[in-house]
């Protein structure tokens, strides 16, 4: 996720006991911004600073600051702090400090990229003619004939929405352009293992740079919209949508053969203020339908193959966050959002997507699987759990495997949603992707970028390409692991 401004982080920090009660907000903490609703006084020797209208964090320096003024127009409730937390605690994100090399520090919760464009800018870059024009989204997300044996299990969970799939008859070429140093196409060889895409975040303003789009073009095959599908770019002023940047975006990806991850329809943050003042049930429920309907039933029928119908709805310690929805409509507002989001359309695959859930030990990750696991058991339509997986040292790498499995074992389908990872060490980025190669129902992985440059955590150098967009070992170790 990214948030419109300055780059995010999380820390963690250990406490020295699991029951430790925390009234304030801890280091690195979200402490402020626009609609944010809980503690704004950071602990002792830090400092309230706001990162940009949507985030202020706690930073090193004297304690107790209370929160920056919000922007003219929002209102901000001030409610206690959270339930206490576990021992390893990773709260909220914002500007952070650059992390020490070995690689210990979490990186938590994007949001917006800094250099991101307004989602009307026009799309400069002329578009590819692709090789083959899908008339149907199956034909898109059609799996080539697995170059090692795939178990049917595996090959059910690739049939992806409405009818069969068509299947082809021959391996892929997973060779790609060669272009940016990159000696396969990521996607190709990812699909030889009977999945359905890696793909990227991507928007109009990345999309504008030739070379940015050109391996996008070559070497992915979904791309996830990285602000232009959120509220505040999508229903700013009640009952007046403006869906440009979303239209771009989609129409890049049809153009192209790319399939679409919606992201996102409901989320407590980059909320209009309209939205997150409303107190009445009934009004909130109107509004929350009424939004996802258009949002989802715009791309009925596109190649929109998923949608985030509800993204971070929990805290760290397992408890729900407070946000309108919440506060509003009690956990209601969950089987609310997932009902309206299959009424709009059917065949789109609908997911809950969250960060921190890499270690299948920790309270949100137990409570992601446990809330998943009773809400499909009541009938609610999740197909699937996405973990956004910005990964850098919060848990031990080795931990990811087993985190996803136990997401992935309650759900008829799972995906890793922003996998990023400080460093970018091409042993970190096998462990990641092949965790999800070894899981039969997940479908795919969707890095948060194409090049550092346009990282939200840019300073950690955490994508797989670098800054000057050539490919880097880690992106190459992938295509030998993937052969």
């Amino acid at each position: 996720m990214y948030f419109h401004g300055s780059s995010i982080y999380i820390a963690v920090i250990s406490l020295s006991s699991t029951t430790a009660v925390l009234a304030a907000v801890q280091p690195y903490g979200q402490c402020g911004g626009m609609n944010f609703q809980g503690e704004t006084s950071c602990a002792n020797g830090w400092t309230c600073t706001k990162a940009n209208d949507w985030y202020s964090q706690c930073v090193q320096g004297s304690g107790n600051a209370p929160a920056p003024a919000p922007p003219a127009g929002t209102t901000v409730a001030t409610e206690p702090s959270a339930a206490p937390v576990p021992t390893s605690v990773i709260v909220e994100p914002s500007a952070a400090p650059l992390p020490p090399s070995n690689g210990t520090e979490p990186v938590i919760d994007p949001s917006t990229p800094e250099n991101e464009c307004p989602a009307d800018e026009p799309d400069d870059e002329p578009e590819a003619t692709p090789v083959v024009a899908p008339t149907t989204l199956a034909t898109v997300i059609a799996t080539p004939t697995p170059s090692k044996a795939i178990s049917s299990a595996v090959i059910a969970a690739s049939s992806a929405v409405g009818s069969a799939v068509p299947v082809a008859t021959s391996a892929p070429n997973v060779g790609g352009s060669g272009k940016q140093g990159a000696k396969c196409s990521l996607d190709a060889a990812f699909k030889a293992h009977g999945k359905k895409y890696i793909g990227v975040a991507a928007d109009q303003g990345t999309l504008s740079n030739a070379v940015n789009a050109q391996i996008i073009k070559d070497n992915f095959g979904q791309v996830t919209p990285e602000n232009s599908m959120k509220w505040d770019a999508t229903e700013a002023v009640e009952g007046q949508f403006t869906l440009a940047g979303a239209d771009a975006l989609v129409k890049f990806a049809e153009d192209n053969t790319k399939l679409v991850r919606g992201h996102t329809t409901v989320w407590h943050s980059q909320l209009p203020t309209w939205v997150s003042s409303i107190t009445d049930k009934t009004k909130l429920q109107e509004v929350m339908v009424a939004h996802i309907k258009k949002l989802v039933g715009t791309y009925t029928g596109k190649n929109v193959y998923a949608w985030d119908v509800v993204n971070e709805i929990f805290q760290e310690d397992g408890s729900f966050r407070s946000s309108v929805f919440y506060n509003v409509l009690g956990e209601d507002f969950v089987a609310l959002a997932f009902s309206t989001a299959r009424a709009a359309n059917p065949a789109a695959k609908l997911y809950i997507n969250d960060y921190n859930l890499d270690s299948p030990s920790y309270a949100k990750t137990k409570a992601m699987a446990a809330n998943v696991k009773k809400w499909v058991a009541a009938g609610v339509p999740i197909d699937g759990i996405g973990s956004q997986s910005h990964l850098g040292g919060s848990w031990p790498i080795a931990d990811f495997p087993a985190a996803l499995k136990s997401l992935c074992d309650v759900v008829s389908e799972c995906a890793i949603t922003e996998l990023d990872i400080k460093g970018a060490a091409a042993a970190d980025y096998k462990t990641a992707v092949m965790a999800c190669v070894d899981v039969e129902n997940c479908v795919g992985v969707t890095v948060w970028g194409v090049g550092d440059a346009d990282s939200w955590r840019k300073s950690e150098n955490p994508l797989l390409f670098d800054g000057k967009y050539m490919a880097k070992d880690a992106y190459n170790e992938l295509c030998s692991a993937l052969a």
